[in-house]
């Protein structure tokens, strides 16, 4: 069956001028790129998606290195239909979502090595000992979120923990903390985590069975605000949808790098994971690839392309963070 096709009168990738039919042209005859316009469907690239995931050439690499330094770049050349000198970009998130797995894997592998046996038994075990050897006069930090911690007495921790029926607001307000949504949240997963009966080798990979699966979630979760937030005439949803993929297989690169430049150096010079201040680091990929990326893509001036940059990453980032926590309350 024969493909149906959106045709130009040149090549949008070298400017070669097509001199027979066009109904006849279906390849440029100089730099040999496919004459239809991308836009058109995604139909294109699902055929062709296990060939281009498999395969790995100088035109991954040179789109990779694109990607990374030039944001937005490689978006715009698909825009204006100059795609022929970079790999399609499922290839790009698929190569890079595998690429993120292995690293997630070398680097959980390397860690589980170097735990101590304590780490090793339950979760309940292991933070019961403590709560009842620590002090009551004890505190201990939790991180509520990367920029909030709370700093709580052990008597109070022990209540929240070994008590079999406890409500989470009333726990609260008695520990002198807001009872609002998200602390109420936030101390469910830690009551959830700290009477487990997983190890937190084991807790750590089944949490984990979720993130994956929030990877995949949160390429069209991104294209929809992108679309809503960066809306224009002649804006389509796949224009959005083809600036997430993008984005999203950016970001897993420098998380692969910063996973090996910054967290795992901190697991193994101070013994003990540094994955908040990573979220805060990654956060920061808003400002440096997203403000930018978005500004060339779209069109917008620099005032208004950071504005919209921050209310997306107001509406995206949380959503991340606060589905991590439901996964740890109901999933895990």
């Amino acid at each position: 069956m024969r493909k149906k096709r959106i045709r130009s009168e040149h090549c949008n990738n070298c400017g070669y001028d097509f001199k027979i039919s066009l109904q006849e042209v279906n390849y440029c005859p100089v730099c040999g790129q496919e004459n239809h316009n991308p836009r058109l469907t995604l139909k294109y690239y699902a055929e062709q998606l296990v060939e281009n995931i498999i395969h790995f050439d100088s035109k991954m690499i040179r789109s990779i290195f694109t990607l990374l330094l030039k944001p937005g770049e490689v978006t715009k050349a698909y825009f204006q239909n100059r795609r022929k000198q970079y790999s399609s970009p499922f290839r790009l998130f698929f190569f890079g979502l595998i690429v993120f797995l292995f690293a997630i894997i070398f680097v959980n592998n390397l860690v589980y090595e170097k735990v101590q046996h304590s780490d090793k038994i339950s979760i309940k075990e292991y933070f019961g000992t403590l709560l009842i050897q620590s002090p009551d006069s004890a505190k201990w930090t939790f991180d509520v979120s990367p920029f909030l911690k709370h700093n709580i007495y052990v008597v109070d921790i022990r209540k929240l923990v070994f008590s079999e029926s406890i409500n989470t607001g009333t726990w609260l307000t008695q520990s002198g903390l807001h009872n609002n949504w998200y602390n109420r949240l936030y101390y469910a997963s830690i009551r959830k985590y700290d009477r487990s009966d997983l190890s937190r080798i084991d807790f750590d990979k089944k949490l984990n069975s979720f993130r994956y699966f929030l990877l995949i979630i949160t390429i069209p979760l991104t294209a929809a605000v992108v679309f809503l937030v960066f809306y224009k005439k002649r804006l389509l949803f796949f224009d959005a949808f083809l600036f997430s993929i993008h984005f999203n297989a950016a970001t897993m690169f420098w998380g692969v790098l910063l996973f090996f430049i910054y967290v795992l150096p901190w697991q193994f010079i101070f013994q003990r994971a540094n994955y908040d201040t990573a979220f805060v680091l990654l956060c920061f990929s808003y400002l440096f690839y997203f403000f930018p990326a978005a500004k060339k893509v779209f069109g917008f001036n620099r005032l208004s392309a950071f504005v919209r940059t921050i209310l997306a990453a107001a509406i995206i980032i949380p959503f991340i963070y606060i589905s991590q926590m439901l996964a740890q309350v109901y999933w895990v």
